[in-house]
């Protein structure tokens, strides 16, 4: 749940004698709460709905907690059963798709000064074929129009800088360029896999990709950043 929206949790209500319990209010249940292990307060309305089967239907209604955290409701009817009497739920800032439309869609800019404002990490299993495709977006999360770059390099290396890897191929600009999206087609080949040494499970390197503003070799801009994990391969 997101901190400070409203939640209706259904719960389902039955009699010690089989039978759908009906007329139950808040003040029917012991409510104990903990955000993080912690007392919280929050107030709390029961609304009651339609008998399903031999249960009633109620949903409990409350805000969730200003603060993230573990939350855990324990409910205690005063009489009867309960479907389920514990709720327990991550409070959390942001929803699952605000934050998959960043993960999908990492913010990387062209127009600040210096290199973009997010990094992406780009997974290659080693000695494989990795078309890695991602969107060159502005300080404001819009797609920069990047169909006048030409020059479109991908580097590669590690720590030390003691390695280079360099492509000039496989780079495409995806319907132009003009909605920022890139597709950087590694080859299963790349020299730089050979930094993953046997008994190792994974090394760390560093790309990026830059290209020349309005086809001006005197302009190269870093449109992209990031790491780049290798990780074995067990063929």
């Amino acid at each position: 749940m997101i901190v400070n929206t409203s939640q209706n949790i259904p719960i389902l209500w039955q009699t010690a004698a089989g039978a759908a319990a009906t007329g139950k209010v808040v003040g029917d249940l012991t409510i104990t709460d903990k955000l993080d292990g912690a007392a919280v307060t929050i107030t709390y309305s029961l609304t009651e709905g339609a008998t399903v089967g031999a249960w009633r239907e109620y949903t409990l209604d409350f805000t969730a907690p200003a603060t993230t955290g573990d939350l855990m409701i324990f409910l205690q009817p005063n009489a009867g059963f309960l479907a389920q009497d514990t709720i327990v739920d991550e409070v959390t800032q942001n929803s699952l798709d605000e934050i998959a439309t960043l993960i999908s869609a990492p913010a990387t800019s062209t127009l600040e000064v210096g290199g973009p404002s997010s990094d992406l990490l780009i997974r290659a299993v080693k000695s494989t074929y990795v078309p890695a495709t991602f969107t060159v977006r502005d300080a404001a999360g819009d797609p920069v129009n990047i169909s006048t770059y030409t020059g479109l390099r991908f580097g590669v290396r590690n720590q030390g800088q003691t390695i280079t890897y360099y492509q000039t191929t496989g780079i495409t600009l995806v319907g132009g360029g003009t909605g920022g999206v890139v597709t950087v087609e590694i080859p299963e080949n790349a020299s730089f896999y050979s930094e993953l040494g046997t008994g190792v499970d994974a090394v760390t390197l560093y790309w990026d990709l830059v290209g020349d503003a309005g086809g001006s070799a005197t302009q190269t801009r870093c449109l992209a950043r990031g790491q780049l994990s290798v990780v074995r391969t067990e063929q």
